[in-house]
């Protein structure tokens, strides 16, 4: 199954998940490489790493203004205000029912100790520092660290995103506190990962308790401040606020391939925009429904080696779909999307390889309640179609209802285009392009840039869509053969 979001009250003791069981043939070996003589005691199995942290002179810290709050699962150092962080460990216990829910419970540790880590967030370094609660100069950060049971993060001035760092922190160290930091999946996945389970929002249920969710897709920019994952991931691919209306106008946007995001080799430290596609990555594999099934064995493994053959094998069984559906999801991502109506829609009856020939009509009916939809036309690189658009749908906006016909309304515009317009864009052949979105209207004559399938949706935000109503009728026939 997918994973799903998980809301929990804080203050509530969330019953387990049914967890997964791990994959074990690696971890008496990474043991043995950790722990040294004392695998020699410990009877066969897995086993955590063991529990390293330093204990804590409370009094010391006390005097140097650094406060602690506990729970079962975070000691947080900390010497910023308690109401901007006093609830944090409580969250992270909710985090880690999370976390055994997805991976599966974690095995024990040698001595036998509970999973529990340290973090400092930390607005004086310099007081840290005099605790002796700093890792060593070599081991430098930018915004956030960890190490086995121990992270280290600076205090961001947003609310929202000092939440997720600390949560993306618990997440690493809960994701190699088996297998330790020198034989871990790629960048991509841990990275990805800790960003896939940080990325959380809080709201109030009907009696009024706080409930916390992880793993969301933002509904909307506001609350989510510091994040900015969606709007790195948009600017990178060159999106453009004026449409392209004629065929010299085509644009290739800049999103890489699936398989290159997914990149097995191991590499340097990721930058900003590198994290925000491995949580683009993480959440796609993880929410689409058509990928379950072959996702769901990667929870299993904790080794460089182990993860990546079975995500080659997994990769190569889903080949050009998640090449296709990748690109269609990134230019389409916004704050909001739907994921019931705006994974890429295929058509059962496609049949790749029958490009479009002189004597060849297509018609087909264009949804507007689901975003980007496959149509029958498969075009080699410089043949030219005629699209031809008809039909009337609805397209609501909060309480107005708006009729629309091919060429939209201008009453609003998404991605520069008038709202409710028939659009369409250009996706290769082998899923490693894909063209800005093209405004149809009532009809077009355009030439493929590449060999292409054509893909069609009514302009609408991915988030706006649930109470859309009606389709258009497409015919598309070849142009000056």
């Amino acid at each position: 199954g997918s994973a799903e979001k998980v809301s929990v009250k804080l203050g509530v003791p969330t019953p387990a998940h049914a967890g997964l069981e791990s994959n074990a043939d690696h971890s008496e070996r990474a043991v043995n490489e950790q722990v040294g003589e004392q695998q020699e005691e410990l009877p066969p199995g897995r086993y955590r790493l063991p529990d390293d942290r330093p204990a804590l002179n409370e009094n010391r810290l006390k005097e140097l203004g650094i406060h602690v709050y506990r729970s079962d699962r975070l000691v947080l150092l900390t010497d910023v205000d308690a109401d901007q962080v006093a609830t944090i460990p409580l969250m992270a216990d909710q985090l880690f029912t999370v976390l055994e829910g997805y991976f599966g419970p974690l095995p024990p540790s040698p001595e036998q100790s509970s999973f529990q880590v340290t973090g400092c967030l930390m607005r004086n370094v310099e007081r840290f520092r005099a605790a002796g609660l700093m890792p060593s100069e070599e081991f430098s950060f930018e915004h956030g660290r960890h190490h086995h049971y121990q992270f280290w993060m600076f205090n961001p001035e947003q609310e929202y995103y000092r939440r997720h760092l600390a949560f993306h922190e618990f997440v690493h160290c809960f994701m190699t506190c088996e297998c330790g930091m020198i034989d871990t999946p790629p960048n991509w996945y841990i990275e990805g990962m800790a960003e896939y389970f940080a990325t959380h929002s809080l709201s109030r249920d009907e009696t009024g308790k706080t409930m916390l969710e992880f793993s969301v897709m933002p509904s909307q920019y506001d609350g989510y401040e510091g994040w900015g994952r969606i709007t790195q991931l948009r600017k990178q691919a060159g999106f453009v606020r004026t449409p392209a209306t004629a065929a010299d106008e085509i644009q290739e946007l800049n999103i890489r391939p699936f398989r290159q995001a997914v990149a097995v080799e191991p590499g340097p430290a990721l930058k900003q925009l590198d994290y925000s596609e491995a949580w683009a990555v993480c959440w796609f594999l993880n929410v689409h429904p058509g990928f379950q099934e072959h996702w769901e064995p990667l929870r299993h493994m904790r080794t460089f080696r182990s993860f990546t053959a079975a995500a080659e094998a997994a990769f190569e069984q889903l080949g050009s779909l998640a090449e296709a559906d990748w690109l269609l999801f990134s230019e389409t991502i916004c704050e909001g999307f739907d994921p019931e109506r705006c994974f890429p829609v295929h058509r059962p009856d496609a049949e790749a390889g029958e490009y479009l020939s002189e004597s060849q009509s297509f018609e087909f009916d264009v949804r507007s309640d689901r975003d980007w939809q496959e149509s029958p036309v498969r075009l080699r690189a410089g043949n030219r179609v005629r699209i031809m658009g008809a039909g009337r749908c609805q397209i609501r906006g909060g309480s107005e209802i708006w009729e629309t016909e091919p060429q939209g309304i201008s009453i609003d515009f998404f991605k520069g285009i008038p709202l409710g317009t028939l659009v369409c864009t250009f996706v290769s052949a082998d899923g490693r392009k894909i063209s800005n979105r093209l405004p149809v209207g009532r009809e077009m004559v355009i030439a493929a840039p590449y060999d292409s399938v054509l893909w069609f949706q009514i302009n609408d935000s991915s988030g706006s869509r649930a109470d859309n109503e009606g389709s258009f009728q497409v015919t598309a026939t070849a142009a000056d053969f």
